[in-house]
């Protein structure tokens, strides 16, 4: 017969669907979006959730236990960024979603190059980027280009006329409804421009240009730096072993290095600079200490090192020692002396291959303080 009474019992169906609301998402920076999630059996029934478990991507933001995700500060594409776990029983499913960060309003428009440098006629491109808040690049920008006394055109160009001078270029730039200017200086020659500011503050410092255009800088500090002409820019490069502080001398020597030497401090030192392995290495001491002296290059690739200061009985005195250094043995000799003593002095090589020094100041040790 019938049973009495029949129990029914509701087991969800394996496998478990999980769908998540909304299943991606596009955001600005620092904003949130509430996700829900919903599980179904196999057979479309709603199962309850009893454990649920959120997690995100690093870098991508962040996420509550309630679904809320806070979006990070970085833009971009972050494909599986948000992660939910659902747990029924042995089942265990997880769901990826796509978050895409995007740009946030537009905070804040950058010109290149600034300065800028066009010679009369030249044409010149600038170029301009929008930013949001956090610093994202954003694209898609529309801008508006304006300058006085230049002709522009809407892509940047920018055409100098015949007179030199300083005129401002502005663009304005819009994007989701905001808007933001900037400006920047085209100096049309002769004119002085700003160069950037030096790495470390130097007096009576040494400034040699190399063979690819960039400038080498050293002296007064342990630290010697690269000026790069293209970016108008200074970067340190290298480890100098000496200090070179108070006049020494960079000459450019006929394979491109460079050799340093002296230096009120350290002044017998002398180091070589490989602009193209931007490394410094030792070479043999001066003979003399040397500082406001001349180091000239020869016909032959050595240098003539003659004059300068030295230290006698802790005074600072001119003197008239001369001396050649051989970049191929890397060492000094000594050469016949000048007739007088010398210190800021000029050394000129003549087209004869002769050496001509001349002016100068004689420092002599009842002179010295």
């Amino acid at each position: 017969g019938a049973p009495d009474s029949v129990r029914r019992f509701v087991v969800p169906i394996l496998p478990l669907k999980v769908l998540v609301e909304p299943s991606q998402v596009t955001l600005d920076p620092g904003t949130t979006q509430r996700f829900t999630v919903e599980v179904l059996d196999a057979s479309g029934n709603p199962v309850a959730i009893p454990s649920i478990a959120w997690q995100s991507a690093p870098g991508v933001g962040s996420v509550d236990a309630n679904g809320v995700f806070t979006a990070g500060t970085k833009a971009g594409s972050f494909p599986s960024g948000l992660q939910v776990n659902v747990l029924i029983g042995s089942e265990r499913v997880s769901v990826s979603v796509d978050v895409v960060i995007q740009p946030g309003a537009l905070a804040s428009v950058e010109l290149a190059p600034s300065p800028a440098v066009a010679q009369k006629g030249e044409t010149v491109q600038l170029a301009a980027q929008g930013f949001d808040l956090f610093k994202n690049p954003i694209e898609g920008l529309s801008f508006v280009w304006g300058a006085e006394g230049l002709a522009i055109d809407q892509t940047g160009k920018v055409t100098a006329g015949n007179q030199e001078g300083r005129y401002t270029v502005t663009v304005r730039a819009s994007y989701r409804g905001g808007q933001r200017t900037a400006s920047v200086t085209v100096a049309v020659p002769p004119i002085w421009v700003s160069a950037g500011n030096m790495r470390a503050a130097r007096r009576t410092p040494t400034a040699t240009l190399l063979a690819d255009g960039n400038v080498l800088i050293m002296g007064a500090v342990r630290l010697a730096e690269l000026y790069d002409s293209a970016t108008r820019s200074f970067s340190v490069t290298g480890a100098p072993f000496c200090r070179h502080s108070g006049s020494p001398q960079a000459t450019l020597l006929a394979n491109g290095s460079v050799l340093i030497t002296g230096g009120s401090s350290d002044s017998r030192c002398a180091e070589i600079y490989d602009p193209q392995t931007k490394v410094f290495s030792r070479v043999g001491d001066l003979n003399a200490d040397r500082w406001w002296h001349t180091a000239t290059l020869l016909g032959n690739g050595k240098v003539l090192i003659a004059g300068g200061n030295l230290r006698q009985e802790g005074l600072s005195v001119s003197h008239a020692a001369a001396e050649i250094f051989d970049p191929v043995t890397g060492t000094f000799s000594v050469t016949g002396d000048l007739n007088i003593d010398r210190q800021e002095h000029t050394a000129t090589l003549l087209p004869s291959g002769q050496v001509l020094i001349s002016s100068g100041i004689r420092r002599l040790a009842n002179e010295s303080k």
